[in-house]
């Protein structure tokens, strides 16, 4: 499902459902394991009629980041789709759920097919501001320093006061936007630290 707050009055959902006469769905969800092991986990859903793997993750219990990038270098033919959960910009708590799971970490659904085919694209609507910037202090997906400066110092300067010190609001509006090979992607805040900057 997506819920889209700016589209829809807040707290709506809007649930898709799409049925398919000549593929097979196989879905299995984790709870509080490691990214490792998760991935490991998943080798015997993936067969060589897999063509697409949808993912969702809980924004604030899971950073499926590492997983997806397994998965784009063990199975590169394979088209992966999905999102993170979110909460109408409330950032207290938000849900991904399955049959087996009522506050998973991560679900995955499996599309089997011979003869389905799934092309994928994408558009990155964002241009960028200031000069290119070297993240100088990160751990995981948590940014410290741009240019051995504190990330919100950076936010602050380009964009202003007001800004950055709504970070969680205005974070979506003024994603970071980092190559990844010829890829580039945006990540907005979903969390801020306010002492750690």
């Amino acid at each position: 499902f997506s819920c889209s707050p700016s589209a829809q009055p807040e707290s709506s959902i809007i649930i898709s459902f799409s049925l398919f006469e000549k593929s097979s769905i196989k879905s299995v969800s984790y709870c509080n394991m490691d990214s490792e092991v998760i991935f490991k986990n998943l080798t015997p859903y993936i067969t060589p009629k897999t063509k697409l793997i949808i993912a969702f993750a809980n924004t604030f219990k899971f950073d499926a980041t590492e997983i997806l990038n397994n998965m784009g270098d063990k199975y590169p033919n394979i088209v992966v789709a999905g999102g993170n959960s979110g909460d109408d910009y409330k950032f207290s708590s938000c849900y991904v759920f399955s049959s087996t799971c009522k506050n998973c970490d991560i679900a995955f659904a499996f599309i089997d097919s011979d003869v389905l085919k799934v092309h994928s694209n994408y558009i990155l609507n964002w241009q960028t501001i200031g000069k290119e910037m070297l993240v100088t202090k990160s751990v995981g997906s948590t940014v410290y320093e741009i240019e051995h400066k504190k990330a919100l110092d950076v936010f602050e300067y380009y964009l202003g006061d007001e800004i950055s010190k709504n970070m969680l609001v205005h974070g979506v509006e003024f994603p970071l936007i980092y190559k990844q090979k010829d890829t580039k992607v945006a990540r907005a805040a979903i969390a801020i630290d306010e002492e750690e900057g």
